[in-house]
């Protein structure tokens, strides 16, 4: 199964309908990498530039790892 960075993270609907409140799997992701990256004191991503564009990279880093496929 394939995921999607804008794919919900709770879907609400059917096959044909779908729409969804809250975050995209994208946005969830960026949030834990931040919240891991901020939750480290001998981070060396302190300004905050820095810490955004890490951990949009890691959330779209790890949706490109879970598409990949299994042997």
């Amino acid at each position: 199964m394939r995921t999607e960075a804008n794919d919900p993270i709770n879907p609400v609907g059917s096959e044909h309908y779908s729409s969804f409140r809250g975050l995209t799997k994208r946005e969830y992701f960026a949030a834990m990498a931040m919240h891991g990256i901020l939750s480290n004191p001998e981070s060396k991503l302190s300004l905050v530039k820095n810490v955004v564009e890490s951990s949009v990279f890691c959330a779209d880093e790890l949706i490109k790892e879970l598409n990949k496929q299994k042997l």
